[in-house]
Order: C-alpha cells, then sequence, then structure tokens
C-alpha cells in the first residue's frame, strides 16, 4: 500500500475516533496522518508538492482543529 493510502486511512481512522469523542486516540491518528504527509510533501516536487503542501496547510488550519496542541507547536515550511 503506498504512503498516501496509509496516511489518508489513518486520518480517517482519526475522524472516526474523533466522532465516537475517544480524543486521545484520535489525536495520535491525526498525528501519524499528518507526519506521513509531511514526508510525502519533502519528496514531491512540481504539482503534486504543491497540492500536498496546500492541503496540509488547509487542513491544519480549519478551525475545528485549532485546540489540538499538535497543532500549534507543528511548524511547516512550504
Amino acid at each position: 500500500m503506498d504512503t498516501s493510502k496509509v496516511a489518508s486511512n489513518i486520518l480517517s481512522r482519526g475522524v472516526k475516533l474523533d466522532m465516537e469523542k475517544r480524543y486521545t486516540e484520535a489525536l495520535v491518528c491525526y498525528q501519524e496522518g499528518i507526519e506521513l504527509l509531511f514526508e510525502m510533501a519533502k519528496h514531491e516536487s512540481g504539482e503534486k508538492g504543491s497540492y500536498l503542501k496546500e492541503k496540509i496547510i488547509k487542513w491544519l488550519g480549519s478551525e475545528d482543529r485549532k485546540g489540538i496542541g499538535y497543532v500549534q507547536t507543528t511548524s511547516f515550511k512550504v
């Protein structure tokens, strides 16, 4: 399975756990999924790399995630 599918599966699991109010477990999934996407974005160039970076930044900046400590301490250079 490729990295993008793994990241997608992990992030989807995080959303499911979040909806079940299992916030600590959801946060771990979000962290792992984002880390995978960060690694992918670092190694991609051109349109795909830009797309990944844009999606990560949009996701990290969304209103419903601003309280997550990981998001507040993670920096990502575009």
